[in-house]
């Protein structure tokens, strides 16, 4: 069985790339013992079966794939390990030959200036941004490896620009970002079997863009730029998948969609 794990899978971006492995693996003609397990992660169960049910009318009849959804709050540090370990166990039951983790889940934190945020703040945007999103990796690729003996696991983070490059009242989006890219790079570097990519999807027309533009302290240097023609987040998407299904990465790198276009 080969698994897809998309977190932040109820919207955006992280629906956006379920479809684009979705319509990869139809492009391929699957052998009968060939199946596909699609994993959806998010807080907001609801929505994520909207996803699935994209996913369900973009499937043709002949495919062996399902889809799961799992509405598991990734932001709630107390009981992420249990609520994990609990999911682990259901996809422990049957063998894994491919496991493509795509890291997606984030929020953008407040905009403003850095001097602004309060202790409580930081502390909550860290612990969903930096804490959550690591440790799931760390632990998935440890699952992979000891727990199932997995022949390909993959690790996707979903990175930004403000990763390497810093933004005035961006600064507590681009500490976890930054963060995120620097574990990523440090784990590809560990784990020589494991090809992780950090993956920077360009400035996406998502929810989340829109709450940056009506952020009242957005610096003003940023707002010509989020009303420019952003990237639709499919195209994205598509681009990402055509990068790790073609290997178009160094393991441990950071790819932008721009730079993926060249």
């Amino acid at each position: 069985m080969k698994v897809l794990i998309v977190t932040g899978a109820s919207r955006g971006l992280g629906r956006s790339i379920a479809l684009a492995f979705v319509k990869q693996f139809c492009s391929f003609t699957p052998t009968a013992q060939e199946t596909w397990k699609i994993c959806l992660l998010a807080r907001d169960q609801a929505a994520l079966q909207v996803t699935q049910q994209f996913i369900h009318e973009a499937l043709p009849s002949n495919q062996n794939i399902t889809v799961n959804c799992h509405g598991i709050d990734l932001g709630q540090i107390d009981d992420l390990s249990d609520r994990i370990e609990s999911f682990l166990a259901e996809l422990s039951s049957e063998s894994v030959s491919e496991l493509y983790f795509i890291n997606n889940a984030g929020s953008l934190g407040p905009i403003g200036p850095c001097r602004n945020t309060n202790l409580q703040t930081m502390q909550s945007n860290f612990d969903f941004n930096i804490t959550s999103a690591c440790w799931l990796s760390a632990r998935f690729v440890q699952w992979a490896n000891e727990t199932m003996n997995c022949p390909k696991t993959v690790i996707v983070n979903i990175s930004s620009l403000v990763a390497i490059q810093a933004f005035p009242s961006l600064g507590m989006y681009s500490a976890g970002k930054a963060a995120r890219d620097m574990f990523h790079a440090a784990l590809a570097q560990e784990e020589e079997d494991v090809l992780v990519l950090n993956y920077a999807p360009g400035p996406l027309e998502t929810d989340m863009t829109e709450q940056i533009r009506l952020a009242p302290l957005l610096d003003s240097s940023l707002r010509p730029h989020y009303q420019k023609q952003l990237v639709d987040p499919d195209d994205s998407a598509a681009k990402l998948v055509d990068i790790l299904f073609y290997q178009k990465f160094k393991s441990g790198q950071h790819v932008d969609y721009y730079d993926a276009l060249e």
